[in-house]
């Protein structure tokens, strides 16, 4: 499955299924988070990614309220955009089998320091851009 089919045509841009509270747990029998699921759901603090997630669309947490976010460890890409403008984005934990960060993945966070994915080789294009706050990025010995 890969959306519930009572948020069908409703996710993305603050549609009521997704930004409707300040949190959202995605269903355990749920493998993927279509793009710009939270897109600009700037009250939504919390969400919580099950194990089970293998998939994360591009925007999908772009403009959220997200203070902080562990990774599903079963999504190996962080695509384009997937963070971006996520201004309240402090921490984010659980990026290990990450393999590929896309391009702005974490452009304009509030992220102050961040453990580059020790699998992923490159770092793109605008992966930090205004991130303003980013102090410290550990793990670039991989990089290339």
């Amino acid at each position: 499955m890969v959306w519930p089919s009572s948020c069908a045509g409703q996710v993305g841009y603050q549609s009521e299924c997704t930004c409707s509270a300040t949190s959202f747990e995605v269903p355990t029998d749920i493998t993927a988070i279509p793009p710009n699921a939270f897109a600009q759901c700037d009250s939504l603090t919390s969400v919580i990614a099950h194990p089970a997630v293998t998939e994360v669309g591009e925007y999908a947490f772009s403009g959220t309220g997200l203070e902080s976010f562990a990774w599903p460890v079963g999504a190996t890409t962080v695509p384009a955009d997937a963070f971006r403008n996520a201004a309240s984005l402090k921490t984010i934990t659980g990026l290990e089998a990450v393999t590929e960060v896309g391009t702005y993945a974490f452009s304009g966070t509030g992220l102050e320091s961040f453990a580059w994915p020790v699998g992923a080789t490159t770092v793109p294009a605008g992966a930090f851009r205004n991130a303003a706050s980013l102090k410290t990025i550990t793990g670039l010995e991989a990089v290339t």
